[in-house]
Parts: structure tokens; sequence; C-alpha cells
């Protein structure tokens, strides 16, 4: 399978999380949501981008979490190396929150990071 990853600057009204969370003071913040998805899904109209395509194959356990924990380490190098402070993103599914609940407290501590949830959506400050 081949993955997009896609950093996108948003405008603070457009994450109201993002307002919430740090008022006036986001303006001053670089800020970034994270998407990703997979491509061989982009273009198959029996599927979401969001889930497995008919012919892929399915992961085990194992090889989701290493899925997961790859992607988690690529996203906060990115963000480490472009100084964006607050990730935000949001989980498409009630399977995904469970998913992202679990990774979020297993990676959170480990770095340093300080983790906001509201419904499906997270926002990570990724500065100390």
């Amino acid at each position: 399978m081949t993955f997009r990853l896609a950093f996108f600057a948003k405008a603070a009204a457009e994450i109201p999380l993002l307002i919430k969370l740090f008022g006036d003071d986001v303006a001053d913040a670089n800020q970034a949501v994270v998407s990703f998805y997979n491509l061989e899904a982009q273009d198959n109209p029996d599927c979401d981008m969001f889930e497995r395509p008919p012919a892929a194959a399915a992961l085990t356990l194992h090889e989701t979490l290493f899925f997961y924990a790859s992607l988690i380490d690529i996203i906060l190098q990115v963000a480490r190396r472009e100084n964006i402070q607050p990730l935000a993103f949001q989980a498409y599914t009630p399977q995904l929150i469970k998913v992202y609940d679990r990774l979020v407290r297993q990676q959170a501590g480990p770095r340093n990071l300080r983790v906001f949830k509201e419904g499906a959506n997270y926002v990570l400050q990724t500065d100390n």
C-alpha cells in the first residue's frame, strides 16, 4: 500500500478547537492539519479513501501498530523540522477514535506532547 501524508496550513477560524485552546495566540503559531490516506483508494469508487481497498492485503495487528507508529514518527519529525507547534487531526470513524485515543496516550508522554481532544478532533502541542 502507498499512503499520502499531507500537512495543510489552515486559517485558525477553520479549526474551532485551536481558537478555543489558544485564542488570539493561534495567529502567531505555525500550525498544520495532518491528513493521510491510501493512494490506492483515491480513485477506487468501491471504497472510501480512509478505508482499505478491496484488493489490498489486510494488515495484522502488529503490522498496523508498526504502521501507525511509523506515521507518528514521520509526522513529528516534519513538525519539528518545520517548527509546527500545534498539529490538528480528526478521526473519521468511531473505530479510528479508539485507535487514536490509544496511540495518543502511548505516544504523547514519551514525546513530551500536550494533547487536547474534543469529540473526534485532536490537537497536539509540539513545542516545549
